[in-house]
Parts: C-alpha cells; sequence; structure tokens
C-alpha cells in the first residue's frame, strides 16, 4: 500500500493510522513494479511454488538471472507462525537474524507444546515444512505423533495431543466422531424424536 507523502514521493505502509484525509494506493503501476520485483526474489528462493508462480504472472514478475539463492523453499512469509501461534499452541517461531534467519522450534530440537495438529504445513505456501502421515502416525518438526480416527467411519480426526488441547479449551471431552459422522448421529436423533 501506498499514500503520496508529497513532491511525487511515496511512502509503503503495511499498517498505518491515518490522522488526515489522504488517498491511498493499492493498485498503482509503481505498486504494481515493486511487487514484481519482490516477487522476482520470492520466485528465486521458491521457484517450486505455485502460488508464486501465479502471483508472478499476475504482476508480470521480471525474469532477473542475476540472483542466487539458497535453494530452501521457505520465504520466511510467517504464516506458519501465525497458524500456530493462533490455531494452536506456538511451537515453532522465526530464530536468528539476518540472512541466517528461519523457522524452526526451540533449540532445533522437537517442541514439547507442539501438538502435531499440521497447521504449519497446510498453510505453508511453498510446502518448505516436512509433514509426513501414516495410517497411524503423523512426524511433523521431528516429532511422531499417534493419530486418532473416528470411531463410526476411520477418518482420521487428528492427533491425540491436537484433540485433547481442542477439549481442553472447549471445555469438554476430546471428539471420537468426525464431523460428518456428528451430522448422521444428530440426524438420527431428531428422526427418532418424532
Amino acid at each position: 500500500m501506498q499514500y503520496p507523502t508529497g513532491a511525487g514521493q511515496f511512502t509503503f505502509i503495511a499498517r498505518k493510522t491515518i490522522i488526515r484525509e489522504c488517498e491511498v494506493y493499492t493498485e498503482s503501476e509503481k505498486i504494481r513494479r515493486q511487487r514484481g520485483l519482490i516477487l522476482t526474489l520470492l520466485r528465486k528462493k521458491a521457484p517450486e511454488s505455485e502460488e508464486i508462480k501465479a502471483l508472478c504472472d499476475r504482476y508480470q514478475a521480471p525474469v532477473v538471472d542475476r540472483f542466487v539463492v539458497d535453494q530452501g523453499k521457505c520465504i520466511l512469509c510467517g504464516l506458519c507462525v501465525k497458524a500456530c501461534g493462533e490455531l494452536s499452541v506456538g511451537a515453532i517461531s522465526t530464530v536468528n537474524r539476518g540472512v541466517i534467519k528461519e523457522i524452526a522450534t526451540p533449540f532445533h530440537e522437537p517442541s514439547s507444546v507442539c501438538v502435531g495438529c499440521g497447521s504449519c504445513a497446510y498453510v505453508c505456501p511453498t510446502g518448505a515444512i516436512e509433514m509426513e502421515e501414516t495410517e497411524s502416525t503423523r512426524t511433523i518438526w521431528g516429532k511422531t505423533f499417534s493419530l486418532i480416527h473416528c470411531a463410526r467411519c476411520d477418518k482420521i480426526l487428528g492427533t491425540r495431543e491436537e484433540l485433547e488441547t481442542a477439549a481442553r479449551r472447549a471445555g469438554r471431552e476430546p471428539e471420537v466422531l468426525c464431523e460428518d459422522c456428528r451430522r448422521k448421529q444428530m440426524a438420527e436423533v431428531f428422526r427418532y424424536k418424532k
């Protein structure tokens, strides 16, 4: 986002309290050019990301070969840290500074508070967070969790720790049925009440 500061200059802002009337431009040519350059760098950092490729096409990001970037997938967008903090328990964070900044668990060891919900992996736009899942286990951030299945249809509900955390927050017992089976159970209750 940009707003004019006078003499043809613009200030780029993410959040700013507006104290007087002003015009805010979010799709000006200058902004589109800046987005294109930023996307060029992101494309170099995560060349396999379909989301970044689509944005590069949308903003006509130039192809520049002079940048050499570490080929790790993470672009340090912070979505995983935000998802973990808001939807789960805050088991990961950004660590270090400058060019060695990264997303990690404390001391790069399996986190004692991680519940294995996978929120971080699901929101990652580049697929940088590895999560492996079998019928009975989920492994993420170097920690393996047991999976709980629906008591009726055997669909995966989540990890034991994830379900216990959600139940504790809601003040009730952990779920044993998936959403579809809960709906069917409620429909059966209403059907037999008549």
